[in-house]
């Protein structure tokens, strides 16, 4: 019964979670091309802030402000994304 109950919690998480990465998803393809950029290389090639900076040829400070611009406008975008498609 435990079980049952785990494995309906689990079902709704994994939902979410899809919910949350396809938002994402969305999200990510209506960045500029620079933010693009920016967070290719941070998450996928995995530059330090400071390599990150050198490659883009920015001030640490520069690259570290763009960001965290970047991510509250990606966290907002799918909040929205999520309100939306939950009715809120």
């Amino acid at each position: 019964e435990i079980l049952d109950l785990l494995d309906v919690e689990w079902a709704n998480a994994d939902a979410y979670a899809e919910e949350r990465a396809e938002a994402l998803r969305i999200c990510t393809s209506k960045l500029s091309a620079y933010a693009e950029r920016l967070i290719r290389l941070r998450y996928v090639e995995k530059l330090s802030g400071k390599a990150l900076a050198e490659r883009v040829n920015r001030k640490v400070s520069t690259v570290y402000t763009a960001l965290s611009r970047i991510h509250a406008a990606l966290r907002e975008c799918v909040n929205n994304r999520l309100g939306a498609t939950n009715g809120g």
